[in-house]
């Protein structure tokens, strides 16, 4: 194995259970519509595994899948993120409050829409 292809140093796989299988899952190329949202894992940990483990992923930016597949994920992902939030709409103070997608997610869904098939 080169250096290249080794997991990078801060890549912490000591992931939550349901969120190695999403991993894995985006990994193997499942279909969105067969894929389970970790709905247990607080929104926090779901959104930055989501940017942390998927979108800047290195092995994924490497060796990406089809920009039809990205899309449809993104959009499923996104509207589970977005149908958290507005559960939680004026039900929390504080930290939780305060909480939002990143711009990153909305910026590779939208690139992916623009890339033509």
């Amino acid at each position: 194995m080169s250096a290249d292809d080794a997991p990078p140093r801060d890549l912490d796989l000591d992931l939550a259970p349901e969120l190695l299988s999403l991993l894995r899952s985006y990994a193997a190329l499942v279909p969105p519509r067969d894929l389970a949202f970790p709905h247990e894992t607080p929104f926090a940990a779901v959104h930055d595994f989501l940017l942390a483990h998927i979108l800047a992923n290195p092995h994924f930016a490497r060796y990406p899948s089809s920009a039809r597949y990205q899309a449809a994920f993104w959009k499923w992902a996104l509207a589970h993120l977005e149908a958290i939030l507005a559960d939680t709409a004026g039900t929390h103070d504080g930290p939780a409050h305060d909480l939002e997608i990143s711009a990153a997610l909305y910026d590779r869904h939208i690139a992916l829409l623009s890339t033509p098939s």
